[in-house]
């Protein structure tokens, strides 16, 4: 009871703080996901059923398709990753996608895979099927795992969403001797 007493009594200048550190903190967390999306990326290739790909650095990455919102164009599509020897590379499928969109574009997170060293690697997409009009729309993409960074912006983003919303009604309240 006492915190709540100290909280009324002080509410006013209370509020302010709490309304700038919320305001501070929730630019901090949406930027953090903006810079997410581009500190991530690997390599963006086009869409095409067998390319060569050329990886500076060996551990987990995570295979990613881009394209027009709504796409269907690989919901058949079986991904093949194989290494400089010619064997493949086990890929796990993600269970936790990752989706990120604008309003005309989508990235979907789709397998992870470990490359074992730096080097050359073919990708294949299996089931692919015939070439589309609108093929040069969409991308291959590759980036480093950040689903833990994404999931603790997005709590920033609520916690402090909440002070905010706090620090707002805290100074109505006081302001009007409720």
């Amino acid at each position: 009871m006492a915190f709540l007493n100290f909280l009324y009594d002080n509410g006013l200048w209370l509020s302010v703080l709490g309304f700038a550190g919320g305001l501070i903190l929730l630019a901090f967390f949406i930027r953090r996901i903006i810079r997410l999306r581009s500190e991530k990326l690997i390599l963006s290739v086009p869409l095409r059923a067998e390319q060569s790909l050329e990886f500076t650095e060996a551990g987990r990455v995570v295979l990613a398709v881009e394209g027009p919102l709504f796409t269907r164009r690989f919901a058949r599509t079986e991904f093949e990753l194989r290494g400089g020897d010619g064997l493949p590379l086990k890929g796990r499928t993600t269970l936790l996608r990752a989706h990120s969109s604008t309003f005309s574009r989508i990235r979907m997170e789709m397998k992870s895979y470990d490359l074992p060293m730096p080097g050359r690697y073919e990708l294949r997409l299996l089931n692919l099927g015939a070439s589309q009009p609108r093929d040069n729309e969409h991308q291959i993409v590759f980036m480093k795992p950040h689903l833990p960074q994404l999931v603790v912006a997005i709590v920033g983003i609520i916690g402090s969403s909440f002070l905010l919303i706090g620090s707002i009604v805290l100074f109505l309240l006081r302001s009007f001797g409720i």
